[in-house]
């Protein structure tokens, strides 16, 4: 009964060192939207965020009008708009991918057009915009520039192509473009390069594939390309992956599934193993989207978005990449977020945790500020 009892008072002097040190045991979020539904128009359904020179902009899809992009006063629901609708082009409809590109020191982004291909537009400083590719790299069947990141010295593009298989282009000045992977890596049923990214000295380009799975594909060089993961991860409905990100060293990888999303992760881009199968508990959990990093208590905590149609999306946080508690209310508190994602990919810190929604009446921008429970 001695040794009992001392262990549980150790326990307890464990405990109350833990809680002195300032590392919380449970962090929870308070949730606040600080946008306008649809940025005031509800034909804006989806949003993607991202950051320039600090700056919070988000990129939307419009059917209607034309894809527009919005820019972050930082205050409230304060936004501005600094493109014209579709840039001029209502068959613009969605923006899937912003970076700043450091070589350059110019914004890109990539558009979604389904009848003339999919086009790149560059900006100095986020307002003023030139357009710098068309017409899918003149072949309309590239419909859309679906990421953009670089390495090395050039900017690289990845698109998606339904007739003869995705594609990856890359510049030297944003100008002249050269392709640097053949239609889907040779296999035509690798529809779309939805993510490009640079982790240990490799670019890494995700392939979406509805017959086989999802593909991952590294580069050293820019031109020479291996394939680095089995296909779906050994699951064929995996046919796609929401995202990737480097967290503690190690590169995520969220897919869409639609038996349940999963979550994998890898120390060497080479060797994958699953963090988790079961949609967090939930089958309804289709997909997992990777994903931001957020600095709380001295812990880096990883956070990812999911896609539930029946409840609403999910935001899942962990500390150790094993262990996963939910960070919101499903769908924020409205079913008709279905979705739920943040940044693209890893990219420069931003000192507000920010989410976006898809919702047929309108995306909603969520921030999050962080506190112990």
């Amino acid at each position: 009964m001695k040794r009992v009892i001392s262990l549980i008072a150790i326990g307890l002097i464990v405990a109350l060192f833990i809680n002195c040190t300032g590392t919380p045991s449970h962090v929870v979020f308070r949730w606040i939207k600080i946008c306008l539904d649809g940025f005031g128009d509800n034909n804006n359904t989806s949003s993607k965020i991202y950051i320039y020179d600090g700056i919070l902009y988000a990129g939307t899809e419009n059917n209607q009008t034309g894809a527009e992009v919005w820019k972050y006063s930082g205050s409230g629901t304060d936004w501005t708009q600094t493109n014209y609708d579709g840039f001029g082009d209502a068959h613009n409809s969605r923006i899937n991918a912003m970076r700043k590109i450091l070589v350059l020191g110019l914004c890109y982004i990539g558009l979604v057009n389904f009848v003339t291909g999919g086009q790149i537009w560059s900006s100095p400083d986020g307002e003023n915009w030139t357009q710098v590719v068309g017409n899918g790299f003149a072949d309309c069947w590239n419909v859309g520039i679906e990421s953009i990141n670089e390495f090395g010295n050039y900017i690289y593009a990845g698109t998606s192509n339904y007739d003869a298989g995705a594609q990856i282009w890359r510049s030297p000045d944003g100008l002249e473009w050269t392709q640097v992977v053949m239609d889907g890596f040779g296999d035509v049923e690798n529809m779309m390069i939805n993510h490009l990214e640079v982790f240990q000295n490799n670019l890494y380009a995700v392939t979406t594939n509805y017959t086989s799975g999802a593909e991952i594909w590294r580069t050293p060089d820019g031109t020479n390309w291996t394939q680095v993961n089995t296909g779906g991860f050994g699951d064929p409905n995996n046919q796609w992956i929401e995202g990737i990100i480097i967290y503690n060293d190690e590169l995520y990888a969220g897919t869409n599934n639609v038996n349940c999303g999963q979550l994998w992760k890898s120390p060497d881009g080479t060797n994958w193993t699953s963090v988790n199968t079961d949609g967090f508990g939930d089958s309804n959990n289709t997909a997992i989207i990777p994903g931001t990093i957020t600095l709380y208590g001295g812990t880096n905590y990883l956070l990812v978005g999911t896609e539930n149609q029946a409840s609403g999306g999910e935001v899942h946080m962990t500390s150790d990449g094993t262990n996963w508690s939910q960070a919101n209310d499903d769908g924020f508190g409205d079913v008709g977020n279905y979705s739920t994602g943040t940044f693209e990919s890893t990219l420069p810190v931003y000192p507000r945790l920010i989410f976006h929604t898809t919702n047929d009446n309108g995306t909603e921008i969520w921030e999050g500020t962080p506190g112990e429970e």
